[in-house]
């Protein structure tokens, strides 16, 4: 049938290069489209309400204000004392000056520092652009010439690094400094909306220099009402946050503060020291992981198996081999692991779906994604052919920093 479509245009149009011919009928045209390439449009309270992860989260401290929502080696923080200490960073920025759009550095290990300085850059209406310290100094030094950055908001451990390579102010986050500023929220001083730029991430840089994404709220917004279907884990179990926050996929593991879910902030070694990371799962009851296909396959090679919570997995191609291995475990275990796909360019997850069947799929839409195989024309490809996948929608970056040529 397409064979003879396509006979037919060339009647229609004899002048028509044969790559450019149409192949589908309009009804496979449409299949493609809405059945698909789109993933559910997003909630209309969502697009209409202007919520943002900023007044998400505050609800939730209204509401549950001494629930768990912070733990990290021994230390754990409240809803109410997490805003609070984000508040109190969110008012020291304001007197430093920060302007709203403005972009603001962090470079801060894994901790809850870090996850502070991410809510008060948020709360102040600026963007925050991670400076992951264990990166070589030109790197950074490159995002931050890259970024302009007049501010970089850090701890005691990575001051000197900050000023070795920087002329960028250093926002010190440390009880001291924040004692002198009030806790309460700084809503009437900045109105955050879905417009504003939440955060901007650099690419790995393997096509060359790395470029800086700039995603913003609404985007976010997106993300986290799909995210709000997913049922990974039992409410009163922990999300164990693995990923560094200088990848996109550190994001969902934010997102759960504005569910409500208290977050476990896994430590690097406990992360590849499977008798640690183990302790760590029974002993803060976490009922999902975020990690990478390579990282799961280092615990199951150390027999962890039994030990490991449901898996949300992303960030490299999974292997037809350990595809088959999580099929088996899941059926053994009686566990879920979940595969999620997106480039940086889409705020962090584009489609997603649970691992299950013969061989590795990247699953269908997340909620108001568009995803189309295109040909070298940019025609729709039928099924099952090759081609080119673009993806758009509410997830869709605003684009490159300082590139707009791209």
């Amino acid at each position: 049938a397409e064979l003879l479509s396509a006979l037919a245009r060339t009647v229609e149009q004899p002048d028509m290069p044969l790559r450019a011919l149409e192949m589908l009928s309009t009804e496979e045209r449409e299949q493609l489209r809405l059945n698909f390439g789109q993933g559910t449009p997003p909630k209309l309270a969502t697009l209409v309400s202007d919520q943002t992860i900023v007044s998400l989260f505050e609800q939730q401290v209204e509401q549950y204000p001494e629930a768990e929502a912070l733990y990290h080696q021994d230390s754990t923080l409240t809803y109410q004392a997490l805003n609070q200490q984000a508040n109190q960073l969110a008012r020291c920025l304001l007197n430093e000056g920060v302007a709203e759009g403005e972009l603001v550095g962090i470079c801060i290990e894994r901790c809850p520092e870090m996850v502070i300085a991410m809510l008060a850059i948020l709360k102040v209406g600026a963007a925050y652009v991670p400076l992951e310290p264990k990166y070589p100094v030109e790197r950074l030094g490159y995002m931050i010439e890259d970024s302009g950055l007049r501010r970089v908001v850090g701890n005691e451990a990575t001051r000197a690094l900050i000023n070795d390579i920087s002329s960028a102010t250093f926002v010190g986050v440390t009880s001291e400094a924040l004692a002198s500023f009030e806790g309460s929220n700084v809503t009437a001083e900045r109105a955050v909306t879905i417009q504003h730029q939440a955060y901007v991430i650099y690419t790995s840089g393997s096509t060359g220099q790395p470029k800086g994404v700039m995603i913003q709220h609404g985007s976010l917004m997106n993300l986290q009402t799909e995210m709000s279907q997913w049922t990974v884990c039992h409410c009163n179990e922990a999300w164990g946050w693995v990923a560094s926050f200088a990848f996109d996929a550190s994001v969902q593991g934010l997102l759960q503060l504005v569910s409500g879910r208290r977050v476990v902030l896994i430590a690097d070694e406990e992360k590849v020291q499977v008798d640690k990371l183990i302790d760590r799962i029974r002993s803060q009851n976490i009922g999902v992981l975020d990690c990478t296909p390579s990282l799961a396959e280092m615990w199951f090679s150390s027999e962890a198996q039994g030990e490991l919570p449901n898996l949300v997995i992303g960030g490299e191609v999974i292997s037809p081999r350990f595809w088959e291995t999580l099929v088996e475990w899941q059926d053994l275990q009686g566990r879920f692991a979940w595969n999620v796909y997106g480039p940086t360019e889409c705020t962090v997850d584009s489609t997603v779906c649970l691992i299950e069947g013969d061989e590795p799929v990247i699953g269908r839409a997340i909620s108001g994604a568009k995803l189309f195989v295109l040909g070298t024309e940019q025609q729709l490809s039928p099924l099952g052919a090759v081609g080119e996948l673009y993806i758009g929608g509410a997830g869709l970056a605003q684009g490159y920093l300082n590139r707009p040529d791209l």
